[in-house]
């Protein structure tokens, strides 16, 4: 049985807990524009599939190199840079 989008966002919580507070807050509000955007319906089944895919694949990543990424996004592989750039994002507009 497949997972919701819902459930999904819910695992996904303890996978944004790291080794450093700087990166799970960006992490955790991005986590929570997630949340929110699934239980408004502000994205598309597909589109909100995708991007939790992209993330989960994200937060696989480990520290060190998430928290280089998160603190320059220019230094981050080509294809995370622009989630990336909508975590910084979304953590600078919950400011």
């Amino acid at each position: 049985m497949a997972l919701s989008h819902l459930e999904r966002i819910k695992m996904l919580k303890l996978a944004c807990r790291r080794g450093n507070a700087e990166t799970e807050a960006l992490l955790l509000a991005y986590w929570q524009d997630l949340r929110q955007q699934a239980q408004t319906g502000a994205l598309s089944h597909p589109a909100l599939d995708k991007t939790l895919t992209q993330f989960e694949q994200l937060l696989q990543t480990n520290d060190q190199d998430l928290m280089q990424w998160c603190l320059r996004p220019d230094t981050a592989p080509d294809d995370w840079q622009d989630l990336i750039e909508k975590i910084r994002a979304v953590y600078l507009t919950d400011r």
